[in-house]
């Protein structure tokens, strides 16, 4: 395979053929697409064999559970048909990775995608492959703490309820620990946690910024609700949360944070129950 002139990048997805010459899909998977997720220099690099792909789903319409890189096991991402301009939806899975040897892949017929991918776009899928490995762990008494109920719902399931509708304009929830970023607390020893709900404010303007502000004033009530004011609270006291633009975040401050996702499954991703959840946060 010529690396010079490789027409490959990452985010590049094969035609249904090559994927069936390379054995990446069954014959009756029509609806798979394999797409590139090498690094751009990694494909031109002649020291390297291999191109891994994620072999990805085609989808009606995306969930926002899945959208914007929010889950680290499943994206749900749009391509464009260059034909048509018409988006096109795929959802990709870890699970679904391959490896496939470059020399392999110098035998395709065509060596260009098929599906063209937005620069926003792709800044969302690398995001969401190196979020993949760059989570931070947090004390899993703190994460057992997330666990806790209100009626019969826990707390993580409710921040989920709260996100839902605003998910579009919120770039990020950010949880501050400070000192106890890592530390397994004894019973009767609360975390102490500011959290930031970050939006984005050249997407989103006005309309991000109110919608970000209620999303705090009800996660503040709920976490008031479960664990009681941030002078009684035994388990986790909530300091503050407020909204942030993305324009008012420094490197500084990221440095002090770790992006928060919700990751659970639902019944339609075989769960056993309402929920398979667990609180995880990103860097």
């Amino acid at each position: 395979m010529q690396r010079s002139d490789s027409k490959w990048r990452q985010g590049g997805v094969l035609n249904e053929e090559d994927a069936k010459k390379l054995n990446l899909i069954n014959v009756s998977e029509s609806d798979r697409l394999p797409v590139v997720i090498t690094h751009d220099c990694d494909l031109l690099h002649p020291n390297e064999e291999f191109i891994e792909v994620i072999v990805g789903k085609k989808i009606d319409k995306p969930n926002s559970v899945f959208k914007y890189a929010r889950n680290p096991r499943c994206l749900h991402i749009q391509f464009t048909s260059p034909a048509d301009q018409k988006p096109v939806y795929l959802e990709l899975r870890f699970s679904n990775r391959k490896l496939v040897s470059k020399d392999d892949f110098s035998t395709l017929r065509q060596n260009q995608t098929v599906l063209d991918i937005s620069e926003d776009d792709h800044r969302i899928l690398k995001r969401w492959l190196a979020a993949r490995y760059g989570r931070p762990v947090f004390p899993d008494t703190f994460e057992r703490y997330l666990r806790l109920k209100k009626d019969g719902k826990t707390v993580v399931q409710e921040i989920a309820k709260i996100l839902e509708p605003d998910q579009s304009f919120i770039s990020g929830v950010f949880f501050d620990l400070g000192e106890h970023r890592k530390a397994e607390l004894n019973e009767g020893d609360p975390y102490y946690l500011n959290i930031a709900i970050v939006y984005d404010d050249a997407y989103g303007g006005k309309i991000a910024r109110e919608a970000s502000e209620i999303v705090a004033q009800e996660i503040e009530s709920l976490f008031f609700d479960v664990y009681g004011s941030a002078e009684d609270a035994t388990t986790i006291s909530l300091e503050a949360c407020n909204a942030v633009a993305e324009s008012y975040m420094s490197l500084s401050d990221l440095r002090k944070v770790d992006h928060w996702r919700l990751e659970y499954l639902s019944l339609e991703y075989g769960s056993s129950g309402n929920y398979l959840q667990t609180g995880e946060m990103l860097g």
